[in-house]
């Protein structure tokens, strides 16, 4: 089942209209990893967000699922974050590592920060406790 044109259209309308209110949730992302904020020389964007684990697992596809409808609305507001904020939204794209000693390797190596190589925003590790128990574990760039 999709939704009405109608729907759709209302959607975007109150997006824009909202999009410069600095209390809409759209506003809620990682400015540090902007390039007007970037802790590196040259100044560039830290655009990747790391999956760590399984890709493929039915937990982290829910994740990565929800961070791109996520992103995708924040994008349609990228135009006010310029206006208010002078940041420039990332184009975030995500990268997959098997275990959180990959990715520690990763940021860890000598390259990491040169103009040429992605820098990580963020990243997570979602790990099945139980049935219904999960460990979150968060990644923030430093």
């Amino acid at each position: 089942m999709s939704l009405p044109t109608e729907f759709h259209s209302s959607l975007e309308k109150t997006l824009i209209e909202n999009a410069y209110d600095l209390k809409n949730p759209l506003w809620v992302f990682p400015s540090e990893c902007a390039k007007e904020n970037s802790p590196f020389l040259p100044k560039k964007e830290l655009n990747i967000i790391a999956l760590v684990g399984d890709a493929t697992s039915q937990e982290m596809t829910l994740m990565q699922s929800y961070l791109e409808g996520l992103i995708s609305q924040q994008k349609k507001a990228s135009a006010a974050l310029k206006a208010t904020l002078n940041l420039t939204y990332p184009n975030f794209e995500f990268k997959n590592y098997a275990t959180m000693a990959d990715l520690e390797s990763f940021i860890a190596s000598p390259d990491y920060g040169n103009p040429d190589v992605q820098n990580v925003c963020y990243g997570f590790e979602l790990a099945k406790q139980g049935d219904s128990d999960y460990a979150l574990t968060l990644v923030m760039n430093d």
